[in-house]
């Protein structure tokens, strides 16, 4: 079981992802734009993040770069999720934690064997970048 931090602006997919978690048996935090994601995570410390790409107030871009840059946060693992067709930089990519991108519309049982992919990584010890989806 993970501590997952979902951040989205999409009231209707944060609930989908919150409950399919749930189910599965993580412990889960919403936070509904990059502000309040990054507050949650400064104060929580979940074992995995969640963010979208694209959110009010900061995005999940600049969220995971302002995790990487505090020590109490630098390590935690971030899933991207983005729309289809959109593409961070590489060299902005580089500045966090993000281990995982996938890409809008994807399927639960997608994100689903995702987390399990980190959740396995993370209990090995070991969290290696992991290509985009």
């Amino acid at each position: 079981m993970l501590s997952i931090l979902i951040a989205d602006d999409e009231a209707f997919l944060l609930h989908i992802l919150a409950e399919k978690l749930g189910r599965a048996g993580h412990l889960v935090l919403t936070a509904s734009d990059g502000r309040q994601a990054f507050d949650l995570a400064t104060q929580q410390h979940p074992d995995l993040i969640i963010t979208d790409f694209q959110m009010p107030v900061m995005t999940g871009l600049e969220m995971s770069i302002a995790l990487r840059e505090q020590e109490s946060t630098a390590t935690i693992p971030i899933l991207l999720v983005t729309a289809r067709g959109h593409r961070a930089p590489e060299e902005d990519l580089n500045r966090t934690n993000i281990t995982t991108v996938i890409a809008k519309p994807f399927s639960a049982k997608d994100l689903l064997a995702k987390v399990d992919q980190i959740a396995a990584e993370i209990n090995k010890g070991r969290i290696t970048k992991v290509s985009a989806a």
